[in-house]
Parts: C-alpha cells; structure tokens; sequence
C-alpha cells in the first residue's frame, strides 16, 4: 500500500505508542483508497487480503493468529485460491467495540428503549397499533444500526465520538426517515433526550422542537409523547434564556396531570 498502518501525526514517542495501542489500523484496500494507486490494486487488497492482515494486527490476542505458521496457512490458501480462515468483523462485533469504546453510546440504546416502551402500555387498545409501534421500533433500530455500521474507523484512522455519531443522525434523520413520521418522532427525542443529557442544549433543541411537532401531528395535544417532547423543548428554550419556555413547560405539565393525575412521578 505504499504506508503504514496507522496515522502517525504525534512527534514524541510516547504519543505515537498511544497513538499505536489505542486507533485502529487502516486497512491496506482504505490505505490506497485516496492515493493514486490503479483500481485493480484496490481490488485486489479488498477482501481477503485485507481480512488476513486485519486479522495479524488485532489488539485481542484470541482474535489474532495463534502463530506464524498459522498465518503462512491462511496465506498460502489464499494463494491457492481457498477460503481462508480470516474474515471481516461483523455489525454485531464492531456495534459492540464501538460501543466499548463510546461508552456514553449506552446512553442512546437506554433513551430509545425507554421512549419506544413508553408507548407500549397503549398497546392493547388494538391489534393495528401494536403492529404500527413494531413497526416503528423495527424502522428506529434500523436506522441506527445504519448510523453506528457508517461510523468507518478504517476509513478515518481513529475512533468516531459520540458526538460525530449524533451529529451524523441528526443530519440524516430527516431525509432517511421522511415519510415516517411515528420513527423520525422516536429518534428526534433520542436525540434531543441525550443531547440535553450531555447539556448540549442548542443541539437537543431542533428536535425536541421537531419531535413535539410530530407527536402534535399524530396524536394531538393530550398525549405523553408529546408531553415528554414539550418538556425537552421547554429546557432547551430555557437554556437560551427564551421566555416561551415557561409556556411550553405549563403546557407539558398540564397533559401530564390530566393524564397521570397529580400523584404521578412524571408530574
């Protein structure tokens, strides 16, 4: 690939060991991807050729080769055209890593089961609903999954941050989602929720704004969804020193009185 395997900008010694311990390696197919090498090239390193040397390079013992001689085996079957032992990590294994290493990420998977569960108790008011809330719950996951596969260390040579990931799904929920408003709804408030747990409040803004909007859209004014959007709303307005916020938390607190009487934790 004509260079190395990890983006070495640190001068000193020490940085370039962490630098070493802590990023993924790029792959030889991504390493070329940007020179001026021919496409067959690229080709030709995708794939096994890739997977063989990712596998050489794994931090974990257990998931490197065991010896040289197992990885002389693994070469020669690749040059005699076999399958060979090596593969490329899949979305469970590096959804799980990513999250190893993110692990305020946990905060998004808790926000999204707690707003897809708070619609479950309404449920067995009919059989269409509780298809429409799969639905929606099976559109959510996803939509995520896609956002947590296109975070590319291999292509970035270093860790996405929880940051760029909600920055990512902010930016595409509103056209990957169009169309469906009961899933883009759940998502906005995910992110307006972690956001405002991490007070990022000018970011949760937008969508808490756009989520209370959707919930309104879908099942009006006396609904805990939107309760809970207009309450988010209200903390981001209330950040920005806008006065609405006062307003908007009366009208939030007001549906949850009606709806869960006074006694209520939510209230």
């Amino acid at each position: 690939a004509g260079r190395g395997p990890y983006c070495l900008d640190p001068k000193t010694l020490v940085d370039r060991d962490q630098a070493i311990c802590q990023s993924a390696p790029v792959r030889p197919s991504e390493a070329v991807s940007n020179e001026t090498a021919a496409p067959a090239t690229r080709r030709e390193l995708r794939g096994d050729l890739d997977n063989i040397i990712w596998k050489a390079m794994q931090k974990e013992p257990d998931r490197r080769y065991s010896s040289v001689q197992e990885l002389s085996e693994d070469l020669r079957r690749y040059l005699a055209g076999k399958p060979v032992e090596a593969r490329s990590d899949g979305f469970f294994y590096r959804t799980r890593k990513f999250v190893g290493r993110n692990r305020a990420l946990s905060v998004v998977g808790l926000l999204l089961a707690a707003s897809l569960a708070g619609g479950a108790g309404g449920a067995v008011a009919g059989l269409s609903r509780a298809q429409a809330q799969r639905d929606t719950a099976l559109t959510v996951t996803q939509f995520l999954q896609k956002v947590i596969s296109s975070a590319n260390p291999y292509r970035e040579g270093r860790d996405t941050t929880l940051f760029e990931l909600l920055d990512d799904a902010g930016r595409r929920v509103g056209t990957e989602l169009a169309g469906q408003p009961s899933a883009e709804a759940d998502v906005r408030l995910t992110l307006a929720h972690t956001y405002g747990g991490l007070w990022r409040w000018d970011e949760a803004f937008p969508h808490a704004e756009r989520a209370a909007e959707l919930y309104t859209q879908l099942h009006g004014v006396d609904d805990l969804k939107t309760a809970e959007a207009l309450n988010l709303l209200s903390r981001a307005l209330t950040w920005t020193n806008d006065a609405q916020s006062t307003e908007v938390a009366r009208r939030a607190l007001k549906t949850r009185i009606r709806l869960l009487g006074e006694d209520h934790p939510l209230v």
